[in-house]
């Protein structure tokens, strides 16, 4: 358990006050990691020799070997494409998007990436998030190094959100406490989490430690050896000193020279923690150094170590023992049987043959009409012959699009069968050839006026009865309102006279 504190610049003249400013990522870093610099929300922190770029090659070479998938190559076809949507499996804090687009890069230049969200936005349990397209090898060789580097980023950004909320209005840090090979990774993930980063590693801070107070033989020793050092190297670094209670009592107060924080964190049996001579000592400083807690730092106790006054809470815990966020990268299988057996949606099918159809309904309406009009013996004046062959044309086109339409909507064999037969069934009895318009209730009009067979039925008679042999006393007509008596004195085969009632209204 250890007490750490800032020395300021008032002690060295050369020595300036830690900071926990984010540095800038250096432009050439960022384009050969395949990262666009314009699309990140969040930088990750600056390292000069960490190789990005290198540690996403690593882990595709570790996973794929040198033989790559071979259960991929084995079971799937090699031009197939397919989507794949991400999947938040329960809430959080989602990190990684960038990186997981720069594995996709490294992995498959022509996969295409779409997010609804960015690093550092909460997602809920059941939130596809996120989609990529394009082949199905490349997706699934990418697809656990990408979730292996998204579900850690978010487990500590999630961890971190949640402590960084608690510890205000102290400010939350991690420690060196990483991954191997994964420092800037999961630094980063603090960042996008909401909380700041203590230092880099070894050559970016001074920051003395036990073994180097013993070492140099006390705290006032340690602090006038930096101090030489980076005066004799120009340097400008911040300086942090840890010591644990003993070193500071026997060492920090006989001295004189600096005042040492004890930042202790006393756990208790119960599990809550003491943070009194934390807070004396806080007070004691009285703001003259940043001051910053660590030991028994838990998402539990961390509020309470905020409100002592201290400037940075570290916590080890949010790296080393980070819980993986729960994400997963599912193919959309259906929609790759689709393109891989050019299986393609019925609306995409039923719209184009239906326009193709235009030129053949109009020629069988055509064939059709000639064969039947005039043995029928309908009125032989060219523009009703004219108007019954666009007539039967309007008539059979809409009948094969309802159809169509059917097919597309149902999908499937049996269920389209089963509602074009009681299309067909209910034509027949509305239309009037098994049920007269007559005898049908009101409240069933619409059954005669949604099928095509009735418009066309109308359109003949109509077509028919107005033309000039059928008109009584040479073509006058009578009215009334919205019925239309036809009088015939004779059928021209010599039948009796007949009286025709049409009512176009109802």
């Amino acid at each position: 358990m250890f007490g750490v504190f800032s020395v300021p610049s008032f002690v060295s003249p050369r020595v300036s006050k830690t900071s926990r400013l984010i540095a800038k990522m250096s432009v050439t870093g960022m384009r050969n990691a395949g990262l666009s610099i314009e699309s990140i929300s969040i930088k990750p922190p600056s390292h000069l020799t960490y190789d990005l770029k290198g540690v996403i090659k690593l882990a595709l070479a570790e996973d794929a070997g040198d033989r790559g998938d071979v259960t991929c190559m084995a079971t799937i076809p090699s031009d197939m494409e397919v989507e794949a949507h991400f999947l938040a499996k329960e809430d959080g804090v989602v990190a990684g998007i960038v990186l997981a687009e720069s594995v996709f890069s490294e992995v498959d230049p022509t996969l295409k990436v779409e997010w609804s969200r960015k690093d550092g936005d909460f997602v809920h349990k059941g939130l596809q998030f996120g989609k990529v397209h394009g082949r199905a090898h490349s997706i699934v060789v990418a697809e656990r190094v990408v979730l292996n580097f998204m579900q850690r980023m978010s487990g500590i950004a999630t961890l971190t959100k949640e402590m960084a909320d608690a510890a205000r209005p102290a400010y939350i840090l991690e420690t060196r406490k990483t991954a191997p090979g994964l420092r800037l990774v999961d630094k980063w993930a603090v960042l996008i989490g909401g909380g700041r980063n203590h230092r880099m590693g070894l050559f970016d801070m001074v920051m003395i430690k036990d073994n180097h107070i013993s070492i140099a033989g006390g705290v006032q020793n340690s602090l006038r050896s930096v101090d030489i050092y980076l005066e004799e190297n120009n340097l400008h670094w911040g300086v942090e000193v840890v010591f644990s209670l003993l070193k500071f009592s026997a060492d920090g107060f006989r001295t004189n020279k600096e005042m040492m924080l004890d930042s202790l964190v006393v756990p208790q049996p119960d599990g809550d923690v003491d943070v009194s001579m934390l807070k004396e000592a806080v007070d004691l400083i009285n703001g003259r150094f940043e001051t910053e807690a660590s030991g028994n730092v838990t998402l539990e106790t961390v509020h309470k170590i905020g409100q002592t006054g201290v400037t940075y809470i570290s916590s080890g815990a949010l790296t080393h023992s980070v819980k993986a966020l729960d994400i997963s990268l599912k193919i959309d299988t259906e929609l790759a049987l689709e393109r891989d057996l050019y299986f393609y949606p019925a609306w995409s099918y039923a719209i184009p043959s239906t326009i193709l159809k235009v030129p053949l309904s109009l020629l069988e309406a055509l064939i059709w009409t000639s064969l039947t009009y005039y043995v029928i013996g309908y009125s032989p004046e060219p523009g009703r012959f004219f108007r019954q062959w666009i007539l039967l044309f309007a008539v059979h086109f809409v009948a094969i699009s309802k159809f169509r339409f059917v097919a597309s909507v149902c999908r499937t064999m049996v269920a389209s069968i089963a509602v074009g037969s009681l299309l067909i069934l209910s034509a027949f009895s509305f239309s009037g050839f098994v049920i007269p318009k007559a005898s049908m209730p009101t409240w069933l009009n619409w059954g005669f006026w949604v099928f095509p067979l009735s418009y066309g039925e109308i359109g003949l008679l109509v077509n028919e009865f107005l033309a000039t042999r059928w008109q009584k006393g040479g073509g006058t007509e009578q009215k009334s309102g919205a019925v239309e008596r036809l009088e015939v004195p004779e059928i021209p085969n010599g039948g009796k006279p007949f009286e025709m009632l049409y009512n176009l209204g109802n």
